[in-house]
């Protein structure tokens, strides 16, 4: 319970600054979005999956509240982060046509915001608790699997596969069913 509420608190820190943003009608990487944003999701996003994971490993008694808010931050982040494009060096002023709406400074210690090391860190997490987590788990949010499967997002996409597939070989009379109408 106390992995929880601590990814419950860095959630809702993480929250707070991003609706900030989004209030103002910017999203991560915009121009106008200050790249202190995207550092401080950078920072938190990984510790609030990973402490999700953590109390989700520890049994299910937050599996209903845990497994839907890991999932969601994973795909709606996984969406977002691929589409943006990697901050210029500093000092350059290079821009490609991509570039000009979603241009995202890099900082000038060279520890900024990369929405690729990020993206790479959050799939990590992802992949690594669709080792470890039992696949029971991964059934009680099969409708929302499924019906993500058709994410954008390479890796999360091959990630999101071979979760369905270890939980249609633990679960095949339950969860056929759900995969079955996506042919």
């Amino acid at each position: 319970k106390a992995f929880f509420g601590l990814a419950s608190y860095l959630d809702g820190i993480l929250r707070h600054n991003y609706r900030e943003e989004l209030g103002r009608g910017l999203r991560l990487g915009h121009a106008q979005c200050p790249p202190e944003v995207g550092v401080k999701a950078a920072e938190l996003l990984p510790k609030v999956l990973a402490n999700y994971g953590r109390a989700l490993a520890r049994g299910d008694k937050v599996l209903f509240q845990a497994m839907p808010r890991l999932l969601t931050l994973w795909f709606d982040y996984a969406e977002e982060l691929h589409d943006l494009p990697e901050p210029l060096p500093s000092g350059a002023s290079k821009r490609t046509p991509r570039d000009s709406k979603h241009h995202v400074p890099a900082s000038s210690s060279g520890g900024g915001f990369s929405p690729a090391r990020l993206l790479a860190t959050v799939h990590a997490t992802v992949e690594e608790l669709s080792e470890t987590l039992p696949p029971h788990q991964w059934m009680a949010a099969l409708p929302q699997l499924v019906s993500r499967i058709c994410h954008k997002n390479p890796k999360a996409f091959e990630l999101l596969s071979g979760i369905l597939r270890r939980v249609l070989e633990a679960f095949p009379q339950h969860a056929v069913w759900a995969v079955l109408a996506l042919r």
